[in-house]
């Protein structure tokens, strides 16, 4: 293995236990000059990280900050996902090993506030969520992306984007499973993500994975969101100039204009609107 081209700045060992979380971050995110560029997982293809950074207009030079926080080998992480980034030829791509200790949080705030990207790897969005979502670091977030920074994320840096973050995990099975075999109210398990998404809930790794169950299940607990699986490979990118598809698959989306039913544990719908987007295509 070449030797990785960057140096680890913190070390900080991350825990699956979520910690509390704000309620919503003290910075307002409603007039965003940034980006966000969410990923469902999947293969990083370089076309698809050289998309994220020229569409978000970051130069070869400018500082782009790699988030290992939700895996549990954060130096594989940090390898893989900051490999496409210096493979592209950008010469600032710098990991930060986030940890919460008193002594460190200044320098935690400085490094993230002058990145122009901020890239939050896979693994557990709880996990990711537990060090991200500590409020001065949260307010960092939402403060950099009202800036102009890029905020990109894949699989559970995708899931942590919206407010409300689905977790993987179900009240009424006892293992786990990849997706829901059945679509019953009470059993999809929610947490408070970072907020940065407003217009949704996502999903990830949704069209390999067949996660169709979880996101009904996801729209029948918050009816008034739209539910966004997205593919593998496949990002979601929001600007102010839009909401587009990008890289190899596809998006797609659930909303319930009329409402649900419920009969014993048993959700119905009598109506559901699900449009699938292919790449290049708009979605407002």
């Amino acid at each position: 293995m070449r030797n990785i081209l960057f140096f680890i700045l913190f070390l900080s060992a991350c825990t699956s236990d979520p910690l509390p979380v704000k309620e919503k971050s003290t910075v307002e995110s409603s007039h965003n000059s940034g980006q966000l560029y969410i990923i469902g997982g999947g293969k990083l293809h370089l076309d698809l990280m050289s998309d994220m950074l020229t569409t978000g207009g970051i130069g070869k030079e400018d500082l782009i900050v790699v988030i290992p926080a939700a895996s549990e080998e954060p130096d594989t992480a940090i390898y893989y996902d900051s490999k496409p980034f210096i493979e592209l030829g950008y010469t600032n791509v710098k990991p930060l090993r986030l940890s919460l200790a008193d002594s460190v949080k200044t320098m935690l705030s400085d490094s993230l506030a002058a990145a122009k990207a901020i890239f939050l790897c896979g693994g557990d969005q709880l996990r990711l969520m537990s060090v991200i979502g500590q409020p001065n670091l949260l307010d960092i977030l939402h403060q950099a992306y009202a800036n102009g920074a890029v905020i990109g994320g894949t699989s559970a840096g995708a899931a942590v984007m919206s407010k409300i973050m689905i977790t993987g995990d179900q009240k009424k099975e006892p293992e786990y499973e990849s997706t829901y075999r059945r679509l019953r109210s009470g059993n999809g398990m929610y947490s408070q993500g970072t907020g940065l998404f407003s217009e949704g809930i996502i999903d990830q790794h949704f069209i390999e994975r067949s996660r169709y169950n979880r996101a009904l299940t996801a729209l029948f607990e918050f009816p008034d969101k739209t539910v966004y699986g997205i593919g593998e490979s496949t990002a979601l990118r929001i600007s102010p100039a839009g909401m587009f598809v990008h890289g190899s698959g596809q998006i797609v989306t659930f909303t319930a204009p009329q409402g649900s039913r419920l009969k014993d544990d048993l959700v119905g719908f009598p109506k559901i609107e699900m449009t699938v987007y292919l790449p290049g295509d708009t979605i407002r």
